[in-house]
């Protein structure tokens, strides 16, 4: 049986403020389970609008890539995306977000192929709607940036990052959060390609970013001791960078839960630095 609208949208609208509030805060496994639940009542409500649902789907699904649960993004997501197309149209700025998620959710799998076909899609109707110097623009600019490190073309990637950076702190300020994304991604792209001390001040400020805007428990600011570990690694100072990557770990462990992929991560580096000191 139908819930009727007006005993459920009250409900729903709050578990959406609070599923928010919870990925912003950077718990996105409990964003996932509040946000589930969202969208189990919003498919059991009597105005069941395609409109809406996409929208809950399309969040759900950028909180399952975050929370490392990618197999669960991907349907999701598709489905949403396939709602907004038939509603809005394949080039409306709605649809352009969806597929902007997806494109990310591809560059974390590193299904390349897709990835560029989803995030040069986005790219394309964002930069219709807002022209090149926008915010929204720079974000998708930043993943495609990550693409192509991943498909080892680092100077175009280094152009593009630079650009959105410049963007990002023209529009919005050099404090603010949206370039701890873009600055993490500049320090794995040049410790990537080994130029140390290009990429610490990248490092350091996105981690004062992260401090300032989080606090000292964050996965953003896990991301920042993350690229840190690895420079001290690079210093030859192993215990500097087991310190580092011990206090990285330990705030993905909380937030991210022992499953994800980033813990993966910071697991890995603890093991390749100590066991290197052990020898």
């Amino acid at each position: 049986m139908k819930l009727p609208l007006s005993h459920s949208q009250e409900k729903i609208s709050g578990l959406v403020k609070q599923s928010d509030k919870l990925k912003s805060e950077g718990y996105y496994r409990q964003a996932v389970d509040v946000l589930e639940k969202a969208l189990a009542l919003k498919k059991d409500t009597s105005e069941n609008t395609g409109t809406e649902l996409a929208e809950i789907m399309d969040q759900l699904g950028e909180l399952y890539y975050l929370a490392g649960k990618y197999k669960e993004s991907e349907p999701v997501l598709l489905q949403a995306l396939s709602i907004k197309s038939e509603i809005f149209g394949p080039d409306h700025l709605k649809t352009g977000k969806t597929y902007g998620h997806l494109g990310i959710l591809y560059n974390l799998k590193r299904e390349n192929d897709q990835a560029e076909v989803y995030l040069g899609k986005a790219y394309q109707i964002s930069k219709k709607a807002y022209g090149e110097n926008h915010p929204v623009v720079a974000s998708i600019l930043v993943n495609i940036g990550r693409l192509l490190i991943n498909l080892d073309k680092r100077d175009q990637a280094e152009t593009i990052l630079n650009r959105a950076l410049i963007t990002q702190e023209n529009l919005l300020g050099k404090d603010h959060p949206d370039s701890i994304y873009t600055l993490n991604t500049l320090a794995w792209l040049h410790i990537d390609t080994e130029n140390f001390k290009k990429a610490e001040p990248f490092a350091i400020r996105a981690l004062e970013i992260g401090e300032k805007t989080f606090g000292s428990k964050h996965p953003y600011v896990a991301d920042s001791l993350n690229y840190l570990g690895r420079l001290q690694y690079s210093r030859r100072d192993h215990q500097k960078s087991i310190a580092i990557n011990q206090r990285a770990l330990s705030i993905r462990e909380k937030f991210l839960g022992p499953e994800h992929p980033d813990v993966g991560l910071s697991l890995n580096n603890l093991v390749f630095t100590g066991g290197l000191l052990k020898g």
